[in-house]
């Protein structure tokens, strides 16, 4: 089971945004951290462009965010600190 990002079709048909999707695909599969989904695979299939992720069951950040609107300042430190763990 992964989750899978796609490019819109619309967005396909132009080179650059093919280009910077899989730059994208790229810089995340060198990632390796608890805090962040790993890639499995970057692809195309019948000129349909995606990206295999990890699949992570649950809310993500923005998720979390759009239902709760405000989150308080120490629980935002601690998100925060997890990504920039990811990314360090």
């Amino acid at each position: 089971v992964v989750a899978l990002k796609i490019l819109p079709p619309a967005m396909a048909r132009d080179a650059e945004n093919v280009a910077r999707f899989k730059q994208e695909a790229r810089a995340a599969a060198r990632l390796d951290h608890d805090h962040i989904a790993r890639v499995f695979f970057c692809g195309e299939d019948r000129g349909q462009h995606f990206i295999a992720f990890e699949y992570v069951e649950g809310e993500n950040l923005r998720q979390l965010i759009e239902r709760r609107k405000t989150i308080p300042a120490g629980e935002c430190v601690r998100y925060m600190a997890q990504a920039a763990a990811g990314l360090g």
